[in-house]
């Protein structure tokens, strides 16, 4: 977890009357720091108002759609499909809001998964949990040599559990050392 996956409400009754709340994405990919010493990140989404506003908006679903939905879009880049939707409904809501297309986003997306070359170390983009082919992860049952084309494609990352083998970011042999 990292601060991008919460939402923060940088408001002076919310900081007064729940301590440091407002630094909610702090809390989350920190858990164990105390609460006076939270602190705002700039890539944290951010509600339009305190935790009482919200919870009178959350009363008008309509309202709360208005308000909110475009922040969500906003957030993700446009791309939904990167959101934790509701698997009922995710077809619906991929179908209102396509993912965008960016010519270069592709190209970028195309070259950093490009795992053509043999693979010495990749990292998780999310927390940072780097696969070393010449050490592997005895506990994830792969010993000390095990190629990166030899991973399982559903592997996730032992530390965060959120990333799976195709997110990870390979390195280059300088990186990796």
């Amino acid at each position: 977890v990292d601060p991008s996956h919460s939402w923060n409400s940088n408001n002076i009754a919310t900081n007064v009357l729940l301590y440091h709340l407002q630094r909610h994405s702090d809390h989350h990919a920190n858990p164990t720091r105390r609460y006076q010493t939270l602190r705002d990140f700039e890539e944290s989404p951010v509600l339009p108002t305190g935790y009482a506003g919200m919870i009178v908006l959350a009363l008008f679903p309509p309202i709360w759609r208005r308000v909110m939905d475009k922040r969500v879009i906003a957030h993700f880049d446009g791309d939904l499909s990167r959101a934790n939707l509701h698997p009922r409904k995710r077809d619906r809501i991929l179908a209102k809001h396509p993912v965008p297309v960016h010519e270069e986003t592709v190209a970028v997306d195309d070259s950093a998964h490009s795992f053509t070359e043999e693979v010495l170390a990749a990292r998780c983009p999310g927390c940072g949990y780097t696969y070393e082919v010449a050490a592997g992860n005895e506990l994830e049952g792969f010993a000390a040599g095990t190629a990166w084309a030899d991973i399982p494609d559903d592997w996730c990352c032992p530390d965060c559990g959120v990333r799976e083998k195709v997110d990870f970011v390979p390195l280059a042999p300088s990186e990796a050392a």
